[in-house]
C-alpha cells in the first residue's frame, strides 16, 4: 500500500513503513560498497543486475483458479493438482509462467503435438479475464519463453508461457 495509484493507498501507513523501506535500501548500498571495495582491491568486477521490476498490487489474479474454471486443470478432493488430468497450470515458481503438462515432463500427459493446440487455449482463456471495476484485460501481454535474444524469460526449468498484468494485479498459484 506504498504506491500512491492503488486505491487502498493509505498515506500513513505509507509513511510509516517508507522508513523500513529506506533503511533496506541504504542496507544494500552498504552491501554493494563492501562488494565493491573488495573487488577494487582484486582487481575484480562487479555487475550488478535486477531480476525484476517493482510495482505495487493490491489485487491478486490466481492463474490456477481460472485454468480449473475452463477445465485445464483438476484437482484432487484435498485441492492440490492432478497432474494426471492437467493439460496446464501455474506452477509455484515464482515467476508467473504457465506451465503445459508436456509428457516431458514427470507426470505429463499432453504429447508434443498438442502443447501449441493447449498454449492456444490458455491465451484465450486468460486473455478474456476482466478487472471487474474498469472491464480491462488484467493479462496485457503473453511471451514465449526464449534462451537469446533480447527478452529472454524461459528455459528447461520454467513455464512455457510467460504473463504480464494489469498495474495492480499479482499471480497467485493456490488453487
Amino acid at each position: 500500500y506504498l504506491d500512491e495509484a492503488l486505491k487502498d493507498h493509505d498515506e500513513a501507513v505509507a509513511a510509516g513503513l517508507w522508513t523500513f523501506v529506506v533503511q533496506g535500501f541504504e542496507l544494500q548500498d552498504t552491501f554493494l560498497g563492501v562488494l565493491m571495495d573488495a573487488a577494487e582491491q582484486d582487481d575484480a568486477h562487479v555487475v550488478v543486475v535486477s531480476d525484476h521490476g517493482m510495482a505495487g498490487t493490491d489485487r491478486l489474479l490466481h492463474l490456477n483458479v481460472a485454468l480449473a474454471e475452463a477445465g485445464l486443470l483438476a484437482l484432487h478432493a484435498d485441492g492440490s493438482i492432478d497432474l494426471s488430468a492437467t493439460r496446464a497450470l501455474a506452477p509455484a515458481l515464482a515467476d508467473g509462467s504457465i506451465a503445459v503438462n508436456a509428457t516431458g515432463r514427470p507426470g505429463g500427459i499432453v504429447p508434443p503435438e498438442e502443447k501449441d493446440e493447449v498454449l492456444a487455449e490458455v491465451r484465450r482463456v486468460l486473455g478474456a479475464l476482466q478487472d471487474p471495476e474498469t472491464g480491462e484485460p488484467i493479462i496485457t501481454a503473453f511471451y514465449e519463453p526464449a534462451t537469446s535474444g533480447l527478452l529472454q524469460p524461459g528455459g528447461a526449468s520454467t513455464g512455457d508461457l510467460f504473463l504480464d498484468y494489469l498495474p495492480g494485479y499479482y499471480p497467485s498459484t493456490e488453487t
